[in-house]
């Protein structure tokens, strides 16, 4: 039963890297006690928060027998919201620490859109789930929708009803458009439940 937690004890790692930028990025490494052959996971919180919320998410996971890292995404504020540089940041994690091996991104709101920024440029990317993911409007394009259509592998998302905190499931025309996308709604579910 994978709602109740794992076999495993979990061992947390404290650490940091300098970006591409020369920001720090700070991040938390959830282990297992005993190391299984499986992708790693690398989780992104929504905007304007912080690591912390993504913490039971961690450990839940490391407790299956799970590598699991999280950052506080650095361009995900009213001041600083750049989703492309938080990629970037996102990527070189998993390079450095998990050294090019499989990953799966996951992330809620607009770490969500993130993780799926971050999918479309790492090469060794296996799948990618987003809880209630918003997308982003540029240029009169929809940022992760540019992304997600050239992505091969599995996306998939759980959708809460539509609201204002979840730009009304803006994010559905990512799972729309890519190759193997499957997003299911959470009836009565909102944004914050994610």
């Amino acid at each position: 039963n994978f709602s109740d937690f794992g076999p495993y004890d979990v061992i947390v790692i404290d650490g940091s890297i300098s970006s591409s930028n020369g920001d720090f990025i700070y991040y938390k490494l959830f282990e297992p006690d005993q190391m299984i052959d499986s992708p790693h996971v690398i989780l992104s919180h929504g905007f304007f928060r912080n690591q912390s919320v993504m913490t039971g998410f961690a450990e839940h996971f490391a407790s299956w027998g799970i590598r699991v890292l999280t950052m506080n995404l650095l361009h995900s504020s009213f001041l600083d919201n750049d989703p492309i540089q938080d990629a970037q940041d996102l990527n070189l994690l998993s390079n450095e620490i998990f050294e090019r091996r499989s990953v799966i991104y996951v992330g809620h709101s607009a770490g969500g859109l993130r993780s799926i920024l971050a999918a479309a440029q790492d090469s060794n990317t296996v799948a990618v789930f987003g809880m209630d993911l918003v997308d982003i409007l540029v240029n009169d394009s929809f940022l992760g929708q540019d992304y997600s259509q050239d992505l091969s592998i599995p996306l998939w998302g759980i959708f809460g009803e539509e609201s204002l905190c979840n730009s009304n499931s803006n994010g559905l025309g990512i799972f729309n458009l890519a190759a193997n996308g499957n997003a299911i709604r959470i009836i009565e579910a909102d944004h914050c439940d994610f």
